[in-house]
């Protein structure tokens, strides 16, 4: 082990693999094991090491293992820990959740008070996938402040960050930028990996006209739906539409000005535990099947029956976002969309921008610690700090 970086040196691969321990010595002292190998190397490891990494092993099913916060360390920095596990939510679970946390405390000079609005933003992003700010600046580039806080900024064909804003009728470049209803989804599925984040902060609401037929309170409202409390409900009441959507490769495409992106994916991601970890979804943007005739009708009722899940009311949290509030979700689980608007009514303007999970990942990892320092835990409740 490099004792300046703690990265490796020893090839575990030239290890011969017949190598076994020769002699183990317990030390109480020092909480430590040491272990004689057969070709003669000594290692030594603590004790707490040993139990954590152990654990996978010592209980059935690796999907219950979630490595300890004390597995990080200043010496250590490459372990995760302390994750809180994501917790599928229906909008009338995520509507009794505070979900905003202020600006203000997380621009504050008091640095417990900036921790701890750190680590409500943090843990509710990572709990629901969602998390709000109010009290941002409507000025220009304040979405990729606070990206560049939680996270690091990804810069796609869009640019560093986009403006979802009315164009003139007739010379509209993407149905976000006109005041049509945008059906849920996830973006930039058509990438090689799409991005984990996203950022969008208000910026204007106004109304231009006083009466419409629609109240103007009811006009470009926000839907999120979790992904995961989706796809745990269709692989229960529907488990052969939830084997389809999990096996079947879809292509998605996009073209924009000179780019040309294609990918395949499945609508549903599995990892090897078995349990979900991604949902992709872009009606817009799916390319035509290719598939084998005989899988043809199967996928299109068990994406039928993933749509309508997506469209219950059940699922779908609705709030429309004011000037000053910003909106981060994980793109990869929940799904957003738009109700549609009056754009002679209404003036709407939201500045957004990308940023990758696991740079998200990795600054939440040292908020844990800091707070696991100053006594704090990450927990359900932590992102209470104001209401709706």
């Amino acid at each position: 082990m490099d004792p300046g970086t703690q990265q490796k040196l020893i090839d575990t691969a030239a290890i011969p693999l017949d190598t076994q321990p020769r002699d183990i010595v317990f030390s109480p002292s020092s909480s430590t094991v040491q272990v004689l190998w057969s070709d003669g190397h000594c290692s030594t490891f603590e004790d707490s090491w040993l139990r954590d990494h152990a654990e996978p092993f010592l209980i059935e099913g690796r999907s219950q293992f979630t490595p300890k916060l004390d597995t990080v360390s200043n010496e250590d920095p490459h372990l995760g820990g302390g994750i809180p596990r994501p917790l599928p939510w229906t909008a009338e679970m995520l509507e009794a959740q505070a979900m905003f946390v202020d600006y203000g405390d997380l621009q504050s000079s008091d640095a417990d008070v900036r921790q701890r609005s750190l680590l409500a933003l943090s843990n509710n992003l990572q709990l629901y996938g969602l998390a709000y700010l109010k009290g941002v600046p409507c000025e220009e580039n304040y979405v990729l402040h606070v990206a560049n806080t939680i996270s690091l900024a990804k810069k796609t064909c869009y640019g560093d960050k986009f403006d979802v804003i009315q164009e003139a009728v007739g010379s509209v470049s993407h149905l976000a930028y006109s005041g049509k209803e945008l059906d849920m989804h996830t973006d930039l599925n058509y990438r090689e990996k799409s991005p984990g984040l996203q950022f969008l902060h208000c910026m204007e609401l106004s109304w231009v006209k006083e009466k419409t037929s629609v109240p103007g309170d009811k006009q470009g409202l926000n839907i999120f739906v979790d992904g995961f409390a989706v796809t745990e409900e269709i692989r229960r009441t529907d488990p052969s539409a939830f084997h389809v959507l999990s096996s079947t490769p879809v292509n998605f495409s996009m073209r924009y000005k000179e780019h040309t992106y294609t990918h395949q994916v499945p609508i549903i991601c599995m990892g090897s535990d078995e349990e979900v970890q991604e949902v992709h979804l872009s009606n817009r943007s799916m390319a035509p099947l290719q598939l084998a005739p005989s899988m043809i009708m199967p996928f299109y009722s068990a994406y039928k029956r993933f749509n309508d899940l997506v469209r219950d009311r059940r699922f779908r949290y609705m709030h429309q976002l004011q000037p000053g509030e910003l909106v981060i979700f994980n793109n990869r689980r929940v799904m957003h969309g738009r109700t549609a608007y009056d754009p002679t009514a209404v003036k709407r303007r939201l500045q957004g921008c990308y940023s990758d999970l696991d740079e998200f990942m990795s600054k939440y990892r040292s908020v844990l610690l800091a707070s696991q320092a100053s006594g704090d835990t990450p927990s359900s409740s932590s992102g209470k700090t104001s209401g709706v």
